[in-house]
């Protein structure tokens, strides 16, 4: 058995409450998670120094940051995109990226048909002239059934 530490990946930013199941994945593979709060490129050269991968939310991940980290091997980037992420970069210095390509797609097309029932029953008008103190009924009108009504939906990707 070695003496030797383990190998850390950090996670460099996040604004979920939890790391636990990033925490489980990672241990299982043999090593330790850390999790620091980076938004800029100093801020993730310093804090994580060590890594030998990063996940990423927000925090730049550029060629400087990626030369700065000689043991990183990998960049997971919380989302569909990578856009946070020097994808030449990574791939001149042998570093692999990784994406989450359904991370949020429930959530945005959850979000979207609520988005769609508000505007089908004027829910925001409504609300905003209670809030401005006009409980009257004529504030009502305009409101329209749904029942009977035809909508079209166009969606584009995986939402």
């Amino acid at each position: 058995m070695s003496d030797a530490p383990r190998a850390t990946v950090f996670v460099t930013d996040c604004d979920h409450p939890s790391v636990a199941i990033e925490r489980r994945i990672v241990e299982d593979a043999g090593l330790d998670l850390e999790l620091r709060q980076c938004r800029t490129e100093a801020e993730v050269v310093s804090a994580c120094r060590d890594a030998a991968g990063l996940i990423v939310q927000y925090a730049p991940i550029t060629r400087a940051v990626l030369a700065s980290l000689p043991r990183c091997r990998v960049v997971v980037r919380y989302g569909v995109g990578t856009d946070t992420v020097d994808i030449d970069a990574a791939t001149d210095l042998g570093v692999a990226v990784c994406n989450v390509p359904d991370y949020g797609v429930e959530e945005v097309s959850d979000h979207a048909l609520a988005l769609l029932l508000a505007l089908g029953r004027g829910i925001v008008t409504l609300d905003r002239a209670v809030r401005d103190g006009d409980w009257s009924l004529a504030s009502t009108h305009g409101v329209r059934r749904l029942r009977g009504r035809v909508l079209g939906l166009v969606g584009l990707g995986r939402i």
